[in-house]
């Protein structure tokens, strides 16, 4: 009784920190959520070594919707890896690219050094909800692997509604 009094106030503290987290989105921007995000992350997974270039200076201002999507994404990429990939290095890289008024987007590349898997994996819940949101953002994913060849993640979401 008591491990699952402790488990819930375990998972209601930390979805009470998510929200506070994400608010901080709105305050200081994706990028600085996202370094936010990339350094908790590596805390908690020091055997797993994370180098990322962040490159979102000139990215305009954001809807909430396409910077907590975004930020979810992320999010749960790095939770397959701690999860799932059993990597000794990732690599991340996230850029705002804009190339006229009509063709913005994010580009996100992830990729792991770790087991990777095979053309006829079955996608769990973890990477059908990245696919989701990319696709509700009509985004794009190309997602390579190889077993033991780890897995290269390319996605590119645009950037269509800009707050006014």
């Amino acid at each position: 009784m008591r491990s699952a009094i402790s488990k819930y106030l375990m998972e209601l503290v930390s979805g009470m920190l998510g929200r506070l987290k994400l608010g901080v989105l709105n305050e200081l921007g994706l990028e600085e959520g996202v370094i936010d995000l990339m350094r908790t992350w590596q805390s908690r997974h020091p055997k797993i070594k994370l180098q990322y270039d962040i490159e979102l200076k000139t990215l305009p201002k954001l809807t909430e919707n396409i910077s907590v999507t975004t930020y979810r994404i992320l999010q749960e990429c790095l939770t397959n890896i701690s999860r799932h990939a059993k990597a000794k290095n990732v690599d991340i890289h996230i850029e705002y690219q804009s190339k006229n008024k009509f063709n913005r987007l994010i580009y996100i590349n992830i990729h792991d050094d770790g087991m990777g898997f095979s053309k006829s994996h079955r996608d769990g819940f973890g990477l059908l909800g990245i696919k989701e949101r990319i696709h509700e953002m009509n985004g794009k994913i190309k997602v390579e692997s190889a077993i033991n060849r780890g897995v290269n993640f390319n996605i590119q979401l645009p950037i269509s509604s800009l707050r006014k």
